[in-house]
């Protein structure tokens, strides 16, 4: 059992510096997100998907891990929980668990606060974006129709925008 404790231990240690690398191109994302560099974000968007790549890979080998331990514990493998695996563990085994899993915990938190912000940073972006489509295609009114002296009506009207006009 220790062996697949330590094992599990392991694959947290690789699933937190796989995290690592996505908190740096979160960072860079967010200096990306702030200077509006479209080409350079879509690089980021890029080896971010080769990362999770990683972490989709290195999650299978960890619920197989988990499904083992839960064998061991004779317990069924959804409550095979990493607070339950540290409490059936001991000595060193049971300190290089919970090592493992405040570091990850520590790197996920930090990357979702990170997230967060360049979430905001790309509603504020579409916001601007909407804003802005919606100054040009708004502009002023022109009346839709003549009536018989050759003048246009006052009653209904066309909204005309930036787009709609010759330049």
């Amino acid at each position: 059992m220790d062996i697949l404790i330590n094992n599990m231990a392991g694959i947290l240690s690789l699933m937190t510096a796989v995290h690592k690398e996505l908190l740096k191109l979160s960072e860079k994302k967010k200096d990306i997100l702030i200077k509006s560099d479209r080409n350079a974000l879509e690089e980021i968007v890029v080896s971010e998907d080769k990362i999770l790549s990683k972490i989709n890979s290195l999650e299978q080998q960890r619920v197989n891990i988990v499904e083992k331990i839960a064998k061991e514990l004779n317990i069924p493998p959804e409550e095979a929980k990493i607070e339950t695996i540290i409490e059936n563990s001991n000595g060193m085994t049971k300190h290089k668990l919970l090592q493992a899993k405040m570091n990850l915990v520590d790197v996920i938190g930090k990357l979702s606060r990170l997230n967060d912000i360049n979430k905001e940073l790309i509603k504020t972006h579409l916001d601007y974006t909407y804003f802005s489509l919606d100054v040009m295609m708004r502009g002023g009114e022109v009346p839709e129709t003549y009536n018989s002296n050759g003048y246009m009506e006052d009653g209904d009207a066309l909204s005309v925008g930036l787009i709609d006009q010759k330049v």
